[in-house]
């Protein structure tokens, strides 16, 4: 057994498990509240980490050459990253489909109804934007490689999408009565057209005798 290998092993998978405690796990608790199961994708990258901690050592139990234990902490790491990535872009889709789900029941009606300065809609609008845009930015921080830029960009870009769905909520009584008073308006429209198109006909023949009557 090579003590490089062993102090190379016992230093660098530390540092993974402890990015696995806390980082992993508690996003790992956000996706499965809000999904309600474990993402398969997630788990295949957490097993092919484990799997390649598991190759530093032989099938004898001794641990591998220095170089081999390099190579497979390195791939651990890979995945390690991949999992974060995976589970940050979970909550953010998460957030995205609360959001197109909102944008959908509410799409005839006009945001600046809410209230009586037009401020949620203003503010939506502000925090939609910014949402979309911290996630872009981070997707373009993870091209370039850097995870650790990565990790606080998209993290940026989740709260974005959490504060955007608390905006929502908080204005969940107003947003209803705006829409019912929209339903109202446009039951009112409805009616008025019926009661039009059933009276006009009367109406007319009523006017048609006062006129023949007079003249």
């Amino acid at each position: 057994m090579s003590d490089s290998a062993e102090a190379l092993y016992i230093r660098e998978s530390a540092i993974l498990f402890q990015q696995y405690r806390e980082v992993v796990k508690p996003l790992l608790a956000l996706v499965e509240a809000v999904y309600e199961k474990f993402p398969i994708p997630v788990y295949n990258e957490v097993r092919a980490f484990t799997d390649h901690l598991s190759r530093c050592y032989g099938e004898d139990g001794a641990m591998k050459s220095a170089d081999d234990v390099r190579d497979q902490l390195e791939k651990a790491s890979h995945h390690i990253k991949r999992t974060i990535y995976d589970l940050y872009k979970l909550l953010i889709i998460s957030g995205k489909k609360e959001l197109e789900s909102f944008e959908r029941r509410t799409r005839r009606l006009d945001l600046r109804t809410v209230d009586s300065d037009g401020s949620f809609s203003a503010e939506f609008i502000r925090m939609r934007e910014q949402a979309i845009e911290l996630t872009v930015n981070a997707k373009m921080i993870e091209a370039k490689g850097d995870a650790g830029a990565a990790y606080e960009a998209y993290d940026k870009a989740y709260l974005a999408y959490l504060a955007l769905h608390k905006l929502i909520i908080n204005n969940g009584p107003r947003i209803r009565y705006a829409k019912a008073k929209w339903y109202v308006s446009k039951l009112g429209t409805v009616i008025a057209f019926v009661i039009g198109a059933v009276l006009s006909p009367y109406i007319e023949s009523a006017w048609r005798t006062l006129v023949e009557a007079l003249f």
